[in-house]
């Protein structure tokens, strides 16, 4: 089980870009939503560190999805420490993706 989950700079903007689409397109119910699913795959995450897919361009990157538009990026350091690094909208064109 990893002891602590730190998030980069990159994966913090994201994350807050995510939720000010969701708050501007949708509703605060979708946000929340959005939110709730995204704690609960941090918590499978943390518990079972291995279970995301291999990126295919960095061989430490693994990721898990989070909703059919989005993908949660994540390096693991050490037993220790789980890194979030970024958090894609998959509706985007593939060539975007830096892990994938």
């Amino acid at each position: 089980m990893v002891a602590k989950v730190r998030w980069s700079d990159n994966a913090i903007q994201d994350y807050k870009n995510v939720i000010d689409y969701l708050l501007l397109e949708w509703n605060e119910q979708i946000a929340l939503k959005f939110i709730e699913i995204l704690e609960y795959k941090l918590l499978q995450i943390e518990k079972h560190p291995y279970l995301g897919i291999l990126s295919s361009k960095d061989a430490q990157i693994r990721s898990v999805s989070i909703t059919k538009h989005n993908r949660l990026y994540y390096r693991i350091h050490d037993r220790e420490l789980l890194e979030v690094v970024n958090i894609f909208d998959t509706r985007q064109h593939p060539d975007k993706n830096s892990f994938d």
